[in-house]
């Protein structure tokens, strides 16, 4: 498989609509795809995070010692990690706030910048 069609089927796995992907996100994906090394560099960092099993390392238990008022911004539609997790995550955190964003994926800050900007000045404008 070539670069553009692994960065297309990283955009179906990563966004709610992949067919209005940004189009530079794309030809970034596509360009750093034909970097040397760039494969097998990906696979080195997903073998040492998750295996067939899950992940290799949760912390949930660690968000219970995290002090400072804490945003979580999460897609709605995220296919790799469902937005229960991160429900889970906030209600871990003392002073943790969840901003779900509406059609959206793994990346809601590159499908939605409008919402996850928006999500993000709320919260400073709030705990500043």
């Amino acid at each position: 498989m070539g670069a553009k069609q692994r960065a297309w089927s990283r955009a179906a796995l990563l966004f709610a609509n992949p067919l209005q992907v940004p189009n530079a996100w794309l030809a970034e994906q596509e360009r750093m795809g034909l970097l040397p090394g760039f494969l097998e560099a990906n696979l080195s960092i997903l073998r040492s995070q998750v295996y067939v099993l899950g992940q290799h390392q949760v912390v949930l238990e660690s968000l219970t010692l995290v002090e400072m008022p804490t945003l979580v911004v999460w897609g709605i539609n995220d296919l790799v990690l469902p937005n229960y997790q991160a429900q889970d995550a906030v209600s871990r955190l003392k002073q943790g706030h969840l901003a779900l964003i509406p059609n959206s994926g793994h990346l809601p800050q590159v499908e939605r910048p409008e919402l996850f900007t928006d999500a993000l000045n709320q919260f400073l404008a709030y705990h500043l």
